[in-house]
């Protein structure tokens, strides 16, 4: 069949190509529920258009398990369609899900998962021997986003975040700051490609240049907290926003994605997507590559943003109740720092992962009881609370709760 104007309806119909006849029938019998036999020819193209019925769609969602339905919610509101499961199954542990892989297959077997599967890969018989082959922490699967923006509504369990009783005049970024920084790595790059090692790192010379970018690792106009390493976070997010692309080990540079060229909101959503993919840099750290297993950051960053989310958007945080959250709930957190040390520095990640990353992005707004923070460099108070972006905000609202 030719392609259609929609990757994602084309990636869902090659996944099922590749699925054993007996597999494939056997996902069709819950995703479609066929009343009369369906020739195995046609039955790829009949799962493929109920991927987009969305009343189809809200029965099969409501028919899945808790677990399973958290999960699907959980790659809508990211905004990224496409995860690993060695991320996902922790999400899914933060919210008081230990059922493991068992949500993932669920969703697999019912057709509104897929799995992302190399181009020269064998027939898919079982996804449990998919799993297996491919490995936990590697295996990734992706939902359609219109299957994936009907799971948003979804309560995740989260709990409400005492409010901060706070007089003060929020503060709020135009959003203006990450996506010039990021045209900026895009035009040093397409000056000058970025060669990668063999393990998909940095060479050291790469390294110090970013680091040292006058431009790229500079603070920004209205810079709350320092971040680490801002240089190869810009790059690093520049590549999975698709503004560059790994060929022969280099970072080149590729054609702008179509949203950059329309509203600041389109664009802002594409990099909200795209930081919870970024693995290679942590905000205390800064680049972080060759972790073991898979980095919290993507994960801890986005339940941190939902926990903001659930409260009221007329309401303050403060970063230690956010960081006390993660540190009791988030599987690969908690118990890792000695005893006294992990919320001064949980306190700290989250106020850099918010306050550096998520407020120049526009996601939240912020305020300070102690002073005001100086416009030209880092503050010389520490910002305390924090909220969600009020619907009322006057610059084009990017926040990866928005129902609609």
């Amino acid at each position: 069949m030719p392609p259609t104007a929609d990757p994602w309806t084309d990636r869902a119909r090659d996944a099922l190509s590749r699925y054993a006849e007996p597999l494939l029938r056997e996902v069709a019998s819950r995703l479609v529920k066929p009343r009369t036999p369906i020739p195995a020819d046609e039955l790829a193209d009949r799962c493929v258009a109920t991927l987009t019925n969305p009343p189809v769609i809200d029965r099969r969602i409501k028919e899945q398990p808790v677990a399973a339905r958290k999960l699907l919610a959980l790659v809508g509101l990211s905004r990224r369609p496409t995860w690993r499961i060695g991320h996902l199954v922790p999400m899914l542990a933060s919210l008081g899900h230990a059922e493991g892989l068992a949500p993932a297959v669920a969703l697999l077997q019912a057709g509104l998962l897929y799995p992302d599967l190399p181009a020269d890969g064998k027939e898919l018989t079982t996804f449990e021997s998919w799993l297996g082959s491919a490995g936990v922490l590697s295996a990734t699967v992706f939902a359609h986003p219109s299957v994936a923006a009907r799971a948003r509504g979804e309560d995740l369990g989260l709990p409400d975040l005492p409010a901060e009783p706070l007089a003060a005049t929020p503060r709020f970024a135009d959003g203006l700051d990450w996506p010039l920084r990021l045209a900026v790595a895009w035009q040093q790059v397409d000056q000058s490609p970025v060669r990668l090692t063999q393990a998909n790192t940095l060479f050291k010379r790469d390294l110090t240049r970013l680091q040292t970018d006058e431009v790229l690792s500079a603070p920004a106009a209205d810079q709350l907290v320092e971040i680490a390493d801002a240089g190869v976070l810009t790059l690093f997010w520049a590549r999975e926003v698709g503004l560059l692309a790994a060929e022969d080990n280099e970072l080149r540079a590729a054609p702008f994605p179509a949203t950059w060229g329309s509203t600041l909101g389109p664009t802002l959503t594409d990099l909200w997507a795209g930081l919870t993919a970024v693995e290679v840099w942590d905000p205390l750290r800064g680049y972080a590559p060759g972790e073991t297993g898979t980095s919290p950051v993507p994960t801890a960053g986005l339940m941190a943003l939902l926990l903001l989310a659930k409260a009221d958007p007329g309401a303050w945080a403060d970063p230690q109740a956010v960081a006390d959250w993660l540190w009791e709930h988030h599987p690969s957190w908690a118990g890792t720092l000695p005893k006294g040390e992990d919320r001064t520095l949980g306190r700290g990640w989250v106020e850099a992962y918010l306050l550096g990353v998520a407020f120049p992005l526009g996601l939240v707004e912020a305020a300070q009881q102690d002073g005001t923070c100086s416009p030209a460099g880092p503050s010389r108070h520490r910002p305390r609370p924090f909220r969600r972006r009020s619907s009322s905000s006057r610059t084009p609202k990017c926040w990866p709760t928005d129902r609609g």
